[in-house]
């Protein structure tokens, strides 16, 4: 998992919520096979949200591709919300903007 502060030029440009003051961008994911249904997105995300916090970021984004439904119902789960709809150049498919508020631990 990687977190882009500020979020890249590429979703700046296309998505008003990558222009936002304190926002913070998660532009990897990823699980090994082997170790998929272990939590393990989610833990690597809490330690995410943690050192966010401590940058004083105060809002989290992402962009997924909006065919991948399984990954945008995972991170409505962890209490992302649609917000934008994007469409990156050379790709054949629009992507979804998500983002969460981060809350005091």
């Amino acid at each position: 998992m990687t977190m882009s502060v500020p979020p890249s030029d590429d979703v700046r440009s296309l998505s008003s919520y990558g222009r936002r003051p304190n926002t913070g961008w998660l532009c990897q994911v990823a699980v090994a096979p082997e170790l998929r249904g272990r939590a393990v997105a989610k833990v690597l995300y809490a330690v995410a949200c943690d050192w966010a916090r401590a940058e004083g970021i105060t809002t989290v984004g992402l962009d997924t591709a909006a065919p991948a439904e399984h990954l945008v119902a995972m991170y409505s789960r962890w209490g992302f919300k649609h917000v934008d709809e994007v469409h990156f150049p050379g790709k054949n498919y629009d992507s979804i903007v998500m983002t969460k508020r981060l809350s005091g631990r």
